[in-house]
């Protein structure tokens, strides 16, 4: 949260999410209660692991992203909130914030991704059932 290392305007709030799209980029939630403002932060870091730069990806935004996760089909961050009710997707550049289920406050989130015998499983178990019904 040194501002000097950061480049930021101020330091970054309390952390409460993370998420990473691959090895050289993590996604940091936080918010601050003083200022009654979220963000999310994108952080690139080098193939050693050291810190680059940090962008922040919603300025201006306050849905407070707490629990966060890489959706790697539609290669975005998927986030529930701390105070607005629902889930909700953004861009990995901050673009096309949207609310992608409107049904209550969720806490937790998994992005299901099938290995390929669960997928072959499923399309198997599919088929028999189709021929099945006939």
């Amino acid at each position: 949260s040194d501002t000097s290392e950061t480049g930021l305007s101020e330091a970054v709030g309390r952390t409460v999410g993370f998420a990473y799209s691959d090895d050289n980029t993590i996604f940091v939630s936080s918010f601050d209660f003083d200022d009654n403002t979220g963000t999310i932060y994108r952080v690139d870091l080098d193939n050693n692991g050291d810190f680059v730069s940090i962008t922040d990806i919603m300025p201006g935004e306050t849905v407070f992203a707490e629990y966060m996760e890489y959706n790697p089909f539609s290669d975005s961050i998927v986030f529930s909130s701390r105070f607005f009710p629902g889930v909700f997707e953004i861009g990995l550049d901050g673009s096309g914030l949207r609310n992608i289920y409107d049904g209550g406050f969720t806490r937790g989130l998994t992005v299901f991704v099938p290995t390929p015998a669960t997928a072959a499983l499923l399309a198997g178990a599919g088929l028999i059932g189709f021929r099945r019904r006939r």
